[in-house]
């Protein structure tokens, strides 16, 4: 599996991971498991499927404590540790590089613990504290070299590179020159080409920045040599003017060599612009992944967009799994950043619809001209295509790609222009790098949103009753010790206890069913009659209402006004009733008591009412 990856056969490397583990789980083989998790969370990370590859590494860290094993665990918390920084959230490495630092201790393998120091020292590096960096890496050196007893090892020999550039970063050069051409030396002798090419480079732009320009020209020369003509080709022109030049003995010739070194320099200028697009698009998309925002979301967005390409429109849709639908909400864009009116929904059915089409055949689309493409994937005729209401907007080239979480489309990102052949296939690949990124802070937004409507719910079923829809018994605990605490300011307090009749007999001759409607018209009539207290549903029949700073005659007259209420009322072939009883104290008083005493009030009403109306309560 490992030499397919490097090969790059992605769709062999699914199916083997997925034979390879199911080998290995039915072994009971948690180190096979294990490697086999962090090679394929690898490739996934490679794939920028970052979701999927911190997935994968969750796994592997999981697999590696169930073993028990402190090297691995180790190594998963490192692997972990690095799928932040694809993901711009270098707080987030160093977190879980600290938090690893704890096992270094109980780590028994040289090269894990080599690891992990030439790691946290590059993570360092990154954050520009290379002194501290440098530190880490003499240690990682160290232990390198007990390990593997050989300085051609192509981890030590990375180490060095790597602390080299902190070197250069401090302006210590000489240090870095010496150790750079000691690794080439060493890179050749070892045929590491990569590492050797890496060597070459960084040599090519310190001596640049010295002002050496010979030796910055043999540097990239020979850099160009491992890499060929995939990356350097926009230099090769220039370098063979140079190499022309020299090989003629003209070397003395300043100002040829000058004016060969302008056009180098320009071939590098546009190399350096692509970069520094490249690194504009990661730290915009650094900020994508760490919000939750749509709205700024979609802000981030423009600003990738519109640093890279020019563009007319930019949409953000939504895709709704439940409802087959896809709607923009507010988020369609002109270049001027004017909200553009809200377009309708679109059915996943819609056959006159880019972005209907692209849901069902989950895959991205290039449209360079929409006038002669458009009947490729719509069925829709070009010139009705081109119709709009307004006669204004025209569309001539189109992008679409899929937002992707967990292998399920969330939304679309699309570009348009009205030009046709406005973008090129890169473009196309750097709108698909930055869906990438979309699609991580929409997936986190979706869940921070169910997320906080499974909060909402849950705080709301803690406190009302889901029946009557009144405030239950918590409710009530937590009202009346806001009265004690002074939070809810009175002088005098009332509660009234309300017990209903019947309901016993109701629900054993007539159902449950028939209960619940009972209770419900009661709670309706208590609503009816609510003169400003609150009531709550104290559990089973029994409900309390509480008044503040009411006189007795306005308890008694709303007790009253309930009971000629459901006097009023027949339910089925039972009438509507309720024993009542309240008491009264000031805020100072013992609550839990006064309640007790409404109750014990309630209980004598209840009892007058089957005496007097001959009512067995023990019987249906």
């Amino acid at each position: 599996m490992r030499c397919q990856i490097f090969m790059g056969d992605y769709d062999f490397i699914v199916t083997a991971f997925e034979e390879v583990m199911d080998i290995y789980q039915r072994l009971s083989d948690f180190p096979g498991q294990f490697f086999a998790l962090i090679l394929y969370g690898a490739f996934c990370q490679d794939s920028l499927k970052l979701e999927e590859a911190r997935e994968v590494y969750v796994k592997a860290h999981k697999i590696s404590y169930e073993f028990d094993d402190f090297n691995l665990i180790l190594m998963g918390l490192m692997h972990l540790a690095l799928i932040n920084r694809y993901s711009g959230n270098l707080d987030e490495e160093i977190r879980v590089m600290k938090k690893a630092a704890k096992y270094l201790k109980n780590v028994d393998s040289l090269k894990v613990v080599g690891d992990y120091n030439s790691n946290y020292g590059y993570l360092l590096a990154s954050a520009r504290r290379h002194e501290e960096a440098l530190t880490y890496f003499d240690k990682s050196l160290e232990i390198y070299r007990k390990y593997y007893e050989d300085d051609t090892a192509p981890n030590l020999m990375q180490t060095r590179c790597n602390a080299a550039c902190s070197l250069i970063a401090l302006g210590r050069r000489d240090e870095a020159i010496e150790i750079l051409q000691d690794l080439k030396d060493k890179a050749i002798h070892g045929k590491n080409r990569v590492l050797w090419a890496e060597a070459c480079g960084t040599l090519s732009d310190l001596y640049y920045e010295m002002g050496d320009c010979e030796n910055a020209y043999l540097n990239l020369k020979s850099k160009m040599k491992v890499w060929g003509d995939s990356l350097f080709k926009k230099h090769r022109d220039s370098s063979k003017k140079i190499d022309k030049i020299l090989t003629m003995g003209q070397r003395e010739t300043r100002e040829q060599l000058f004016f060969a070194n302008i056009a180098l320099k320009e071939k590098t200028l546009e190399l350096e612009k692509s970069l520094a697009s490249l690194n504009l698009l990661f730290d915009v998309g650094k900020k994508m992944t760490l919000t939750t925002d749509i709205k700024q979301l979609f802000t981030f967005i423009l600003e990738a967009v519109s640093a890279h390409m020019d563009m007319d429109f930019v949409k953000l849709l939504m895709v709704d799994e439940g409802k087959r639908s896809i709607s923009c909400q507010d988020l369609y864009y002109d270049k001027n950043n004017e909200v553009i009116e809200n377009p309708s929904d679109i059915s996943f059915d819609d056959k006159t619809s880019v972005a209907a089409y692209v849901v069902r055949e989950k895959r991205d689309v290039f449209i360079k001209n929409v006038k002669d493409e458009i009947s490729n994937y719509l069925e829709v005729d070009a010139d009705s295509f081109f119709e709009e209401e307004a006669g204004e907007y025209v569309t001539g080239t189109v992008i679409y790609c899929q937002l992707l979480s967990e292998e399920k489309i969330i939304g679309l990102l699309s570009i348009q222009s009205k030009e046709s052949s406005k973008y090129s296939d890169r473009d196309f690949q750097v709108i698909q790098s930055i869906a990438s990124y979309v699609a991580i802070s929409l997936s986190n937004a979706i869940k921070e949103q169910i997320i906080e409507e499974k909060i909402q719910s849950l705080e709301w079923l803690s406190r009302f009753d889901v029946l009557t829809g009144l405030e239950n018994r918590r409710s009530y605990d937590t009202y009346m010790s806001s009265i004690l605490e002074g939070e809810s300011f009175c002088s005098s307090l009332a509660i009234v206890v309300l017990d209903m009749n019947h309901l016993k007999m109701i629900n054993d001759t007539l159902g449950h069913a028939e209960g619940d409607a009972y209770l419900r018209e009661v709670v309706a009539i208590l609503k009816e009659q609510n003169n400003g207290y609150r009531i709550f549903r104290m559990g089973g029949d029994e409900f309390a209402v509480v008044a503040l700073d009411r006189a007795d005659e306005d308890i008694q007259s709303y007790i009253a006004k309930v009971k000629r209420s459901c006097e009023a009322r027949t339910f089925s072939s039972y009438p509507l009733s309720l024993a009542i009883g309240y008491a009264c104290c000031d805020t100072k008083g013992d609550f839990a008591f006064l309640y007790q005493k409404a109750e014990k009030e309630m209980y004598r009403d209840k009892a007058r009412y089957y005496e007097k109306n001959k009512f067995d309560r023990r019987k249906p």
